[in-house]
């Protein structure tokens, strides 16, 4: 079994960096063609049983791949003094409220008193030093081959972040100008709870796609090499917002549509009839005839078995689609409460944009060899970063997966939209590709929903996220299928030991190697 650690990396404190960076990872395969092994194993060629295969609970004595996590001899032999003691003075820092919550004043103040010139050299031997790989492609390379020489892989991450609140007024919509920052998110405007990319029009857009494009070369210079992007760097975070409640209010009607189940039914145990669909939108004033809803229906029921799934329903129901476009902009007159707004022409064409930097970004690496990784960002854009990624995962990984998606183990849904996409890629014979995270924006989700009173959307406590995170670890486990991939992304020692338990028991069962 080969054995793969990724090292942790972050970038605050300059503009333009390129960042190695991960966390303690495991990437989870049940490929058709393996990575070679750093022990030099071999390998057997049997095939691995069908997803949904029943995985035995891992043995109650631990696996022999990771024994003990407090062998520090081992996880910091890699690293001289001054690294050590730097991180150590570092962390410390980092760990004080009052310096991080007046990070940025402090940097401005220096600037003044000091210039810029020594301030920069003090964060380059600190913070810079710890936390990021470099500034250039060039710069970064040191760092690479360092990693590499303990069999430790890199990914290579563009910081070039700005916070939300820092976007410009004449680039919001005249709703958002009415209102500041913290009335919008209930977040006050001196605290950074999370960093999205300013926009700055569709050239800057274009700009960051070529500094991603250099992220993805640097990844190349490595086997299996990785490369990290943030959707709001290629696109109109408004927009990606837009889409988001378009999408989340399909899914209402649908479930509003579907009467013969349960209000907490799963979504893939839900289906809509002809019947359904007729009544239910008539009850809610739908400007549409009979023989429209009829049309849309057997339009949407591919598999032409007499009713319309979930998968079915999201897949035609899309403000794209002009089949469907009567159920958007007052669409449903009769019930305000799906008032489903349409895109406009020029929202449109920004969507289309986005798409066609990703697919420029996946061509490169997939010519080169190197996954691209979707981070995950706010909730309130993540089902329109969702939807771009699943446009490209479609086209992009047939035979293996090089577009990796975002899991957040800390929301309250992700189980839920787990087994969507693992149902979805089955159905469509594209393979999984998904980075698993616990989260990051816990302090803006919560406050942001308080203020505009919805329900929390993260776990209540943090043993509900540690649960939710292992159960889809281990979902993604049982349903990978030939060529999927996971990355458990995580800090934690205990997923650690339960995903290569349950890793050691699939390379039993499978007689083969899986890449951890």
């Amino acid at each position: 079994m080969c054995e793969c650690v990724y090292s942790t990396a972050a970038s605050m404190l300059l503009p333009v960096v390129l960042r190695v960076s991960g966390t303690r990872l495991l990437c989870a395969r049940v490929p058709s063609a393996l990575a070679r092994p750093l022990s030099g194993s071999t390998q057997a060629q049997a095939d691995p049983p069908p997803p949904g295969t029943p995985i035995p609970p891992p043995p109650s004595n631990r696996s022999s791949v990771i024994t003990d996590f407090g062998v520090v001899e081992v996880a910091f032999s890699g690293k001289r003094f001054g690294d050590l003691l730097r991180a150590w003075v570092v962390l410390k820092l980092c760990g004080w409220p009052w310096l991080v919550h007046n990070s940025s004043r402090l940097l401005k103040l220096s600037n003044q008193i000091l210039g810029t010139k020594i301030t920069h050299f003090f964060l380059r031997q600190s913070f810079f030093g710890h936390f990021c790989g470099g500034e250039t492609q060039q710069e970064i390379i040191p760092t690479i081959n360092h990693l590499r020489a303990y069999g430790i892989g890199s990914i290579i991450d563009f910081a070039a972040e700005a916070p939300e609140e820092e976007a410009n007024d004449d680039k919001k919509s005249s709703k958002e100008k009415a209102l500041s920052p913290s009335e919008k998110t209930g977040i006050a405007e001196d605290v950074i709870s999370a960093r999205v990319f300013e926009y700055e029009g569709e050239q800057k857009c274009e700009s960051y796609m070529s500094i991603f494009m250099e992220a993805i070369q640097s990844a190349a210079m490595q086997e299996k090499g990785f490369a990290a992007i943030k959707m709001t760097a290629l696109g109109n975070p408004d927009l990606l917002e837009h889409i988001s409640y378009v999408k989340h209010e399909i899914r209402r009607l649908f479930r509003k549509l579907d009467t013969d189940h349960p209000r907490g039914a799963p979504y893939l145990a839900r289906r809509l009839t002809l019947d359904e669909m007729k009544d239910g939108l008539k009850s809610l004033g739908a400007c549409c005839t009979d023989e429209q809803v009829e049309s849309m229906f057997h339009r949407a029921d591919l598999n032409k078995n007499g009713y319309v799934d979930y998968l079915e329903w999201t897949n035609f129901v899309t403000p794209q689609n002009p089949d469907t476009r009567v159920l958007f902009t007052r669409g449903l007159a009769g019930d305000t409460r799906f008032d489903i707004p349409a895109l406009s022409d020029k929202q449109i064409r920004q969507m289309d944009n986005i798409l066609n930097r990703l697919s420029r970004l996946a061509v490169e690496a997939n010519r080169l060899g190197v996954r691209l990784m979707i981070d995950a960002e706010h909730a309130q854009f993540q089902p329109a970063i969702d939807q771009l990624t699943l446009d490209c995962q479609r086209k992009f990984n047939l035979e293996r997966p090089i577009i990796f998606g975002t899991i957040q183990g800390y929301l309250r849904d992700s189980l839920g939209r787990v087994h969507v996409n693992i149902e979805r890629a089955r159905r469509e014979g594209w393979k999984l590709g998904f980075k698993l995270v616990r989260g990051a924006y816990m302090v803006h989700e919560r406050k942001r929903a308080k203020h505009l009173g919805y329900k929390d959307p993260v776990h209540a406590t943090l043993q509900d996220t540690h649960d939710s995170y292992n159960r889809i670890a281990e979902l993604f486990l049982r349903n990978l299928g030939k060529g999927g991939e996971l990355m458990v992304a995580t800090h934690n020692s205990t997923s650690v030991q339960l995903v290569t338990d349950w890793m050691e028991v699939c390379r039993m069962l499978l007689k083969k190697h899986m890449c951890v």
